[in-house]
């Protein structure tokens, strides 16, 4: 199963995706974990942090993993709440993360045929952008400490190396870099029309004085251009910045 399969499953996780995503699946990943039954919160969190480092992920509960072969038993002994879930496992991550995390549960009765008749699932779903990355554990537990910072390696959640925190900072870089781009150009170009629009391109001759630059006031006593205005006016400039950009695509054909 491929990054983009994950991704549309966790989408619309529904009781037929589910049934389709354990049949497409090929065994554990950086982003899926599979438990046969609850285990700890607190390596749940730490599997979730490795996770979201990697790009998000989720963890099965009720089905058996080995050798990548995957069998749906159904969870035997505790069903999780998700709202008493939510609060346990919030404490150990920022509340920006934390608010990402959700636990859905994938009940089959007798009505459906083949090995999920009758058994009960529950999913947990770490949906994160790089711009949220590295997580950083909020507190501390019998496994870790406040601090902690953790990466899949395959079927393994371990703590980041040197190298491995850099290649997460530098995804958090490019990350806020492409958010900056895409989400602030709108509100710069407003900001600098604003700022244009409030310099008068036309001024009384005898005063700077806003009261005195007024249609009536240029009748009476005479208008110029105004020395302090900008060279090139604001559709200037956009016409500059699309010929530079024209520009900078060019370069990649």
């Amino acid at each position: 199963m491929t990054k983009d399969s994950l991704l549309d499953f966790l989408n619309e996780p529904t009781l037929e995706t589910f049934s389709f995503f354990l049949e497409q699946n090929l065994g554990e990943t950086n982003n899926i974990d599979f438990k046969s039954e609850w285990i700890e919160i607190e390596k749940v969190a730490q599997i979730l942090m490795g996770m979201g480092n990697c790009g998000g992920g989720c963890i099965l509960i009720g089905i058996a993993e080995k050798d990548g072969n995957l069998e749906p038993k159904g969870i035997q002994e505790k069903i999780y709440d998700p709202s008493d879930f939510i609060k346990k496992i919030c404490k150990y991550f920022p509340d920006s993360i934390a608010v990402k995390i959700q636990l859905l549960n994938f009940f089959y009765d007798n009505d459906v045929y083949g090995k999920l008749r009758n058994k009960k699932f529950q999913m947990i779903i770490l949906n994160i952008e790089d711009d949220k990355i590295p997580i950083v554990c909020e507190c501390e537990s019998k496994i870790f400490k406040k601090g902690d910072i953790f990466i899949r390696r395959g079927t393994n959640t371990e703590k980041v190396n040197y190298e491995e925190l850099q290649s997460l900072l530098d995804r958090r870089i490019e990350a806020t870099k492409a958010q900056l781009t895409d989400e602030g150009l709108s509100e710069q170009l407003k900001q600098l029309k604003i700022l244009y629009d409030a310099i008068p391109t036309v001024i009384n001759k005898f005063s700077y004085s806003a009261l005195m630059q007024s249609p009536f006031a240029w009748q009476i006593l005479g208008k110029e251009k105004n020395k302090v205005y900008p060279e090139k006016s604001y559709e200037e400039f956009l016409v500059d910045m699309i010929q530079m950009k024209q520009e900078k695509i060019q370069k990649y054909l």
